[in-house]
């Protein structure tokens, strides 16, 4: 599969039961705090909008490893899309806000990450 279908660029998940996709819509990255239980797409395959958050749910074994991440495209140009991304690395744990000092507030620009 190609990512982008007629000019339009899409994520596909290339294991959609295992790795699971969810446009959030346009939510502001910092209000973006907690990956949803419910709501993924069945068919692993979201389109790319610029300015639209999305979350991922990672379930390697649903008893064992489960561990969400969330990214937001911020543009689409030339054929690329650009997004700002956080990974939880805690196993189970579906919140996704970056804190500049381990408990509360906002992450400095240095923590985030944009490819």
């Amino acid at each position: 599969r190609r990512p982008f279908e007629n000019g339009i660029p899409f994520l596909f998940s290339a294991r959609p039961e295992k790795v699971k996709v969810q446009d959030y819509g346009t939510v502001h990255w910092d209000d973006a705090t907690y990956a949803p239980e419910y709501g993924y797409s069945e068919l692993g395959r979201v389109e790319f909008i610029e300015g639209h958050c999305y979350f991922i749910k990672i379930v390697e074994d649903p008893d064992a490893n489960v561990h969400y991440a969330k990214f937001q495209v911020y543009a689409v140009v030339d054929g690329y899309v650009d997004v700002d991304w956080a990974y939880q690395t805690d196993n189970f744990n579906p919140e996704l806000k970056a804190t500049a000092d381990g408990n509360t507030g906002h992450a400095v620009d240095d923590q985030i990450v944009r490819f």
